[in-house]
């Protein structure tokens, strides 16, 4: 319901904030909906065709309650048609709720994919290798149909199996790399041939924004990943460009990265360990790492037809796997949506201000990070902790027009001690960040939130059905 009020009606500090941005502007004018008060600014455009004036509305921003007033986040859309330019520009393309010609159509809302679709991604996220009887039984589907529908997804959203792997275990540090560069920037087709040959990094894009490149790679310790930063920097191309590099450890709290193939082929290989000779650090075999190679890149692959390609004695594959698992280097078999169909990749960056009133408000962060929505992805691809500046980075998958300024908004205005800043990816260089439908009562985020006595203890529903040989039969029957 929208009413206009007239000023005897308005809470006194609202009224006396409203006036004070009256003065500074005479034609703005107060809404209020759902008990929330706007600003606007009414403005006339003689049309001479007409041979009248027209009359236009454009909104300012909102004040609270208490007298706040919070501008609309202006930058948002110049930022996001500046974007759009550069991708475009770059032979890049945004997905517009668009369709390729020949293309299967791609699904945008929970509508479209409806209940079913979105359990059967969920449990695919949380257990790849889950039999497809237990997927029958979460999903109540029968199974006949629930292949159906499973393969129907695997087409429209291509979706790719692999691994989550905890990058700790294997000996390795999180880093998130940002860069601005002062007068110049480098031609990006040239800039990604860089970043792809260093097997550390295992994601890169380009942003408009505060910063002109985010780089998340891996590394054994600060005092490596220096080295190797100041190698990179100086020795390529990048050496010749004037800029500020800031390597930040990242608490990656929310979602993983996909390990990239050259990452295991050519660093991880430095790690296995062989007969009569030590690795410092964490040591893993060559069958652990020929498992590893193998179902990165699918993770659905049969483990008998593995032990028999590289001839491993019967049931080699599968120990092995469950090793990896009980090291907590596998941390679960999953899905990499390789088709989502969201508009654009934003990203956003909350800066520690005042760490005692962010702890008041730290449920608020934390409940925004697990909140459901009606996508076939998570609301948020990754979310990490960095130390400078102090703050979370956040990527999101933006599908719908508004999606990116509310969320900016809610920490804005929820979350207190923090300045906002927002960004948006132009184009990935390297890499992909995962697109799945994660099962968010397995989060961090909503254990902290139930022993803050902020959400109630749930049930968990059971993923970790491992397949027997049996089963392993049957879900090749279907």
């Amino acid at each position: 319901m929208l009413i206009v009020y007239t000023m005897s009606e308005v809470p006194k500090a609202v009224k006396d904030k409203f006036q004070g941005l009256k003065e500074e502007n005479a034609n703005i004018y107060l809404k209020t909906i759902n008990g929330n008060y706007y600003v606007y600014r009414q403005s006339y455009k003689w049309q001479q065709a007409a041979k009248k004036s027209k009359t236009t509305s454009e909104y300012l921003g909102k004040i609270t309650p208490q007298g706040k007033f919070i501008a609309k986040l202006s930058s948002y859309r110049d930022e996001l048609e500046k974007a759009k330019e550069i991708i475009e520009a770059n032979g890049g393309r945004i997905y517009w709720n668009e369709q390729e010609a020949g293309q299967p159509k791609l699904k945008s809302t929970v509508s479209e994919i409806n209940d079913r679709g979105i359990k059967i991604l969920t449990a695919l996220s949380m257990n790849a290798r889950m039999p497809i009887s237990h997927m029958s039984k979460l999903t109540g589907l029968k199974k006949s149909t629930l292949y159906y529908h499973l393969k129907n997804l695997e087409k429209s959203l291509d979706i790719r199996y692999t691994l989550e792997l905890n990058a700790e275990a294997l000996g390795y540090i999180t880093y998130l790399l940002l860069i601005k560069f002062d007068d110049q920037t480098p031609n990006l087709e040239d800039l990604k041939k860089v970043l792809e040959k260093d097997p550390r990094i295992q994601f890169a894009a380009a942003l408009k924004g505060d910063y002109d490149l985010v780089i998340y790679l891996l590394d054994e310790g600060p005092i490596k990943a220096e080295d190797n930063l100041w190698k990179f920097r100086s020795e390529t191309l990048l050496g010749s460009y004037k800029a500020l590099w800031y390597l930040i450890p990242l608490g990656q709290i929310y979602s993983f990265v996909p390990i990239r193939e050259s990452f295991i082929e050519n660093v991880l290989i430095e790690k296995t360990a062989t007969r009569g000779k030590t690795v410092s650090g964490t040591a893993i075999t060559h069958k652990e790492l020929t498992l590893l190679r193998e179902l990165n890149k699918n993770s659905m692959e049969d483990f008998t037809t593995l032990d028999e390609k590289y001839g491993f004695g019967g049931g080699t594959a599968r120990y092995v796997y469950e090793k990896l698992r009980d090291k907590g280097i596998i941390v679960r078999s999953t899905i990499n949506i390789g088709k989502v169909p969201m508009k654009y990749l934003g990203v956003m960056l909350l800066e520690t201000s005042r760490a005692a009133d962010v702890n008041n408000t730290r449920h608020k962060l934390l409940r925004g990070i697990i909140q459901s929505t009606s996508h076939p992805t998570d609301k948020y691809a990754l979310v990490g902790n960095i130390g400078a500046p102090g703050g979370m980075m956040f990527f999101m998958p933006v599908f719908e027009e508004e999606e990116f300024e509310e969320a900016f908004r809610y920490y804005q205005n929820e979350v207190d001690g923090t300045i906002m800043r927002s960004m948006i990816v132009t184009e990935v260089l390297v890499g992909s960040l995962c697109y799945r439908k994660f099962d968010n009562h397995y989060s961090r985020q909503h254990s902290l939130l139930v022993g803050m006595r902020k959400l109630e203890h749930t049930h968990l529903i059971s993923y970790d059905r491992k397949r027997t040989r049996a089963e392993a039969d049957e879900d090749l029957y279907f």
